[in-house]
This record gives C-alpha cells, structure tokens and sequence, in this order.
C-alpha cells in the first residue's frame, strides 16, 4: 500500500486520497518521514515555513498549489505505481 504524507491544512485532499485507497498521514514538518512514507503532499506556504529543502529523503515532494484533488492523485499514481 503506498502511504503519502501530508500537510494538516488540506483535509479534502487528505480524504479524496483516503477514498481512492491511499493511506494518508498528517505531516506537520517537525517530525522524521518514516521509510514507508512514499510522497509528501503540501501547500508553497508549507514548502517554506517547514523548510522543506531540508528533507534527506529520496521520495516526492507535490506542491498542490494550483493543483485540484484528482490531479494530485494522478501524480502520485503516476510517480508510484
């Protein structure tokens, strides 16, 4: 199953992922990404206030801004699967 972290803000991506089958985590950016997390989903405004260039992790980073709910998940999908 893939599991995809994302910002709290963003409650219906988070439940349009949940539906499509995808296990969703909140990630609020002051905790470690575990291995098992395969793509990370936020706002540029959390791109920014959590510094987000400074995660290590080898996995996806999805900047929704201008993005609806589908496309999100067609990239995840997409780059995943």
């Amino acid at each position: 199953m893939v599991t995809v972290a994302v910002s709290p803000a963003l409650s219906r991506i988070k439940d349009f992922l949940r539906k499509e089958g995808i296990e969703v985590i909140d990630y609020n950016g002051s905790q470690s990404l575990g291995e098992d997390i395969s793509a990370l989903v936020v706002t540029g405004a959390d791109m920014n206030m959590m510094g987000i260039q400074d995660i290590v992790q080898d996995i996806p980073v999805i900047n929704v801004e201008g993005l609806t709910k589908e496309e999100v998940f067609s990239y995840i999908k997409q780059r995943l699967h």
